[in-house]
């Protein structure tokens, strides 16, 4: 029966490989493929073979998947090809997380429901470790030696990751699962799971809807076994941190009164229902009845799931202290270290990045305030606070909120797109075959509406961790739009989806340095082609981030290696930038909870810059801006470490020819 099972997994897997590409597959009996019936109660279950064995850790939430063992998964991924091995190891690994897996829109492409939450039981985590280690050892088996090129470097690019995973196994309880940066907080991601994410256009979306919001007692119930033993080891955010988040999870209670929360008014029943009235499919009957049940959900899981959370915080506070850094936790150096290597994929210390931080931001500061001298957007003897005060001028700030029924942003964006034409072309030539530039932002434009109620995934830090989206100012759109939409981070990603040559696993994987680097290079290089050409006080932002994010390399370094405090941390990050404290503020309790994730901007950007410069001085005459980045694109996200040595084969084989497209 086992084998029964592992032959239906197995299609699922054919037929997305096969979505992916269109070389002929193996006849699979379709037969098989029954992966959920439906209960009376609307709860979806998997139907399993009759003797296939379920652990504990292997039911979700009261609804079973039809989820292979880790030990039946191994003894699977043996003797397999090496492409077979990449997308099957990487498809067995995430379709344990169902909730990454609806993100992603894999769920619909595997045959699979949107119908649970991803089990976050101690046992369910820990055999999803195993499965890590045993998928890095089998894929230390392959002769890395007999491989193509194409072959060796995506054997490196996952060799790295599954290193990096592992290593980071140990760290695991040395994680705050609920801190002050919202959009990885525990609480709302799962906002954001059934608000943003999960698909709700038909009878089935509903249904697995209703189930998830069922199951979020007993995810809540794991969250906090999770939490109590890292109480025990120490692992307590700081206080400052934890009133933040009090506050969080108390926001989506909406509370009209201290301890009443008014079920109707929660977001969760205001975005269920403004997105059941648009499916066409139901009746007025049944869309009512459905909102009953999401209502009576939201009153007898959600809320007390969430009070229980904001109890168990308001608990904390009594034995909470005020440090902040990852100094104050066991093998904290080590782990801080180790997020340095897993978020910049650079083989830096701590020490470096604080004295990387120090050079990069007297640099930048010095250039900012010259620039805003020599073009008068400052007098002579103005202060860095003067820069910070023009920029977060509250007249010339963009305000909007859910009501509103279109972006008052995209007025502007539509501007920007507009004259950004030459600049690009002058970086990048063409586009692939398959994405067309004005498609490509209409599509942007399209989904960013849909949720500008929530910052969207690629208008979130990367674009300006200072700002909320709810209010912009009006000389930061440029920038963000060239960081965070064309040429910058979705043009990137876009860029990477449509290389049909590349595992599966390349097109999902996001490596830190690369990500983010990125999205500060591409408003850099539109810069160097004139995009600014008559907005100086838009340059003054794009300077402005920059020194933000040189300074940042201090502060984050500071708090978890130098035990700074966290007024430290925003002092010295005010006084570096001119930034306003109440902003400033944000941002360290932010540093706080996510050790290292800041480095990969500026650590990813330096590196992006290193290398163009390396192989401008390394080619000469035969070096062509627009070949490179087009090569850069279309080898996609990758350790930085990895990269390095592509740049140079790169340049190696460019010196061998004249030919433009010969790639090494």
């Amino acid at each position: 029966m086992a084998k029964r099972f592992l032959s239906i997994f197995l299609f699922v897997l054919i037929f997305l490989t096969s979505c992916l590409d269109s070389s002929p597959q193996p006849p699979v009996n379709e037969t098989e493929v029954v992966l959920f019936t439906k209960t009376a109660t609307s709860t979806a279950t998997a139907v399993l073979p009759e003797s296939t064995p379920i652990s504990s850790a292997e039911k979700h939430y009261g609804v079973v998947r039809t989820t292979t063992r880790v030990d039946e998964m191994v003894a699977d991924l043996q003797g397999l090809s090496l492409e077979e091995f990449f997308d099957r190891s990487f498809l067995y690994w995430i379709s344990r997380d169902p909730e990454t897996m609806t993100k992603y829109g894999l769920s619909e492409k595997l045959g699979l429901r949107n119908n649970q939450l991803t089990n976050i039981s101690q046992e369910y985590i820990a055999d999803t470790q195993e499965l890590e280690r045993e998928i890095y050892e089998i894929l230390k088996t392959y002769n890395r030696d007999e491989m193509t090129l194409d072959q060796m470097l995506n054997y490196d690019i996952y060799s790295w990751f599954w290193k990096d995973k592992i290593e980071g196994q140990q760290y695991q309880l040395l994680t705050y699962p609920l801190h002050s940066y919202p959009y990885t907080s525990f609480e709302q991601q799962f906002v954001n799971l059934l608000v943003v994410y999960h698909p709700l256009e038909n009878r089935e979306d509903v249904e697995d809807y209703l189930s998830r919001l069922e199951q979020i007692d007993l995810q809540v119930d794991d969250l906090l076994v999770g939490l109590k033993i890292r109480e025990n080891m120490g692992v307590i955010p700081p206080r400052m941190v934890l009133v933040d988040v009090i506050n969080q999870v108390r926001s989506y209670l909406e509370l009209s009164k201290p301890g009443i929360s008014i079920p109707e008014d929660v977001i969760l029943y205001q975005s269920f229902k403004s997105r059941l009235s648009k499916i066409d499919t139901l009746s007025e009957t049944e869309k009512v009845d459905y909102l009953k049940q999401v209502l009576s959900l939201i009153e007898t899981d959600f809320i007390p799931s969430y009070i229980k959370l904001a109890d168990y915080l308001s608990q904390l506070m009594e034995i909470a202290n005020d440090d902040a850094g990852v100094w104050k936790l066991p093998e904290g150096e080590n782990y801080y270290n180790y997020l340095i290597r897993h978020y910049t994929s650079q083989d830096l210390t701590a020490e470096q990045i604080y004295s990387f931080g120090e050079i990069y931001s007297e640099s930048d500061r010095s250039y900012l305030m010259d620039y805003a001298r020599r073009n008068n957007l400052i007098s002579p003897d103005s202060s860095i606070q003067k820069i910070g005060s023009e920029i977060f001028n509250t007249d010339r700030v963009i305000k909007f909120s859910t009501s509103d029924q279109e972006n008052p942003i995209f007025a502007q964006f539509d501007d920007i797109y507009s004259d950004s034409q030459s600049a690009f072309f002058a970086n990048f030539g063409t586009t692939p075959d398959n994405m067309q530039l004005e498609a490509l932002y209409k599509d942007y434009q399209t989904n960013f509406s849909i949720i500008h109620y929530e910052p969207d995934p690629w208008l979130n830090v990367s674009a300006q961790p200072l700002y909320s989206q709810k209010s912009i100012p009006e000389a930061n759109l440029r920038t963000m739009f060239y960081a965070e939409v064309i040429p910058g981070t979705l043009y990137q990603q876009s860029y990477l989806e449509s290389n049909t040559s590349i595992p599966l696993f390349r097109k999902y994987l996001r490596f830190g340095g690369y990500l983010e680097g990125w999205s500060c290079y591409a408003p850099q290089i539109m810069m160097e082609k004139d995009a600014y050409f008559d907005h100086p006080d838009e340059v003054m932002v794009t300077l402005q981030r920059e020194l933000f994010l040189s300074a940042s390399l201090v502060v984050d370094s500071g708090i978890h290696q130098q035990g700074w405090s966290l007024a430290e941390g925003s002092i010295y990050l005010e006084n570096q930038t001119g930034i306003p404290r109440v902003k400033v503020r944000y941002v360290v309790n932010r540093y706080a909870v996510n050790p290292a994730q800041v480095l990969a901007y500026k650590m990813g950007y330096e590196k992006f810059m290193e290398l163009r410069d390396y192989a401008k001085q390394s080619l000469g005459a035969r070096f062509s801006l627009i070949d490179y980045h087009e090569w850069l694109l279309g080898q996609g996200n990758m350790p930085l470490s990895i990269l390095e040595e592509q740049v140079k084969a790169y340049v190696l084989q460019k010196n061998k020819t004249n030919d433009p497209n010969i790639i090494p």
